[in-house]
């Protein structure tokens, strides 16, 4: 965990900001033009292995804060339109208990069993 092998405050408070900044801080907000999961791998694992703890999981819809990002922040998206997201790069695990799958029903990215999945109600082709 980030200050030790206990869970701490630091790791419950950073958790939902590491969680969303992907799907939604690095475009809607422009912070920076590296994303967590493909160029932090150590944040990426130190977010995976706190959302296996029971209950964290439940905490976070990165999919519902997404659709809410882009569609209430009127003057940083005019147009309403909610990109799609960063694909989710596999991470190179160490720990055996942390697997990797695709999930072949609906090709979303599923990490120790935590979907990713950033499908939105209203979705438009053009």
């Amino acid at each position: 965990f980030l200050l030790g092998d206990k869970v701490t405050e630091s790791d419950l408070r950073l958790f939902p900001t590491i969680s969303r900044f992907d799907a939604c801080y690095a475009t809607l907000f422009r912070c920076g033009r590296k994303l967590i999961n493909s160029h932090y791998p150590n944040l990426s694992k130190w977010r995976v292995n706190l959302a296996l703890l029971p209950g964290v999981s439940d905490t976070i819809d990165v999919a519902a804060a997404a659709r809410s990002y882009y569609s209430s922040l009127f003057p940083l998206n005019p147009s309403g339109i909610i990109p799609a997201p960063p694909e989710q790069v596999p991470l190179p695990l160490s720990s055996s208990s942390i697997s990797t799958e695709i999930d072949a029903a609906d090709g979303d990215l599923v990490e120790a069993g935590l979907a990713f999945s950033f499908s939105s109600s209203s979705s438009s082709s053009s």
